[in-house]
């Protein structure tokens, strides 16, 4: 199980704020050993199946993740909070 601690942001507009996206850097990425378009688990206080998508290249620095409205209700955290994803 490969697994990144991320904390979350509040999404890019651009991206559907009713779908299960996170958008994740290059690294993070890599680490998870999954592309783009991808599922993966997202473990907050609940585990909810998410899509990874690209972060934007003035993102990509940081240990962060994008996350949408639905996927932030659905996993029960709020922005600033710490976020742990794995493959399995």
């Amino acid at each position: 199980m490969d697994s990144r601690n991320v904390i979350v942001f509040r999404s890019y507009p651009h991206i559907d704020p009713n779908s299960m996206t996170l958008c994740v850097d290059e690294q993070t990425r890599e680490a998870l050993g999954v592309p783009f378009g991808q599922r993966i688990l997202a473990h907050g206080r609940r585990t909810v199946t998410a899509v990874v998508e690209a972060l934007n290249e003035l993102d990509q620095d940081g240990r962060m993740a994008r996350v949408t409205p639905a996927l932030l209700t659905a996993l029960m955290v709020d922005y600033g909070e710490d976020l742990l994803l794995s493959t399995d």
